[in-house]
């Protein structure tokens, strides 16, 4: 009976063995086939992945073109910086220094000499240069303002 046992156990260790084989080879062969499956595509799942997108929401066509816009809200403009228009001595006979006339308005363009501002019915001119005009001048007067002037 011993030898009967012996050859059952053989038996028995040659099917696991043989099982164990075929679940192996089923695997492996499952395995290989999914990583085949993400490598080899079709040629319309080729061309689906090269063309562009729909267009939507965040996508538009590219065009060549000047880019204007225009926008209307509300607000107070101010100039950066003002100059303090008034002579720093007043007109003869007068107390107080008053602006009585502005014949230039904002944004004309002014000529040099033209009248920019009366000052208590005197005339401020405009004279253009690199130096400024820090001093009143009178005949007999010399320097780099004068010959500007």
């Amino acid at each position: 009976m011993r030898s009967h046992d012996a050859r059952a156990d053989g038996v028995t260790v040659r099917r696991r063995r043989a099982v164990g084989i075929i679940v192996g080879v089923a695997v492996l062969a499952s395995v290989l086939g999914v990583c085949a499956g993400l490598w080899v595509k079709s040629p319309a799942d080729v061309a689906a992945n090269a063309a562009a997108p729909p267009p939507s929401v965040i996508t538009a066509a590219v065009e060549k073109r000047v880019v204007s816009d225009e926008l209307v809200t509300r607000g107070t403009v101010g100039a950066l910086a003002t100059v303090n228009g008034l002579p720093s001595a007043t007109p003869a006979g007068v107390a107080k220094a008053v602006i009585t006339k502005l014949p230039a308005h904002v944004g004309d363009a002014l000529k040099p000499g033209a009248v920019v501002v009366e000052v208590s019915g005197q005339p401020v001119f405009y004279l253009p240069g690199k130096l400024p005009a820090y001093r009143d001048l009178k005949p007999g007067d010399r320097g780099p303002d004068v010959v500007q002037l």
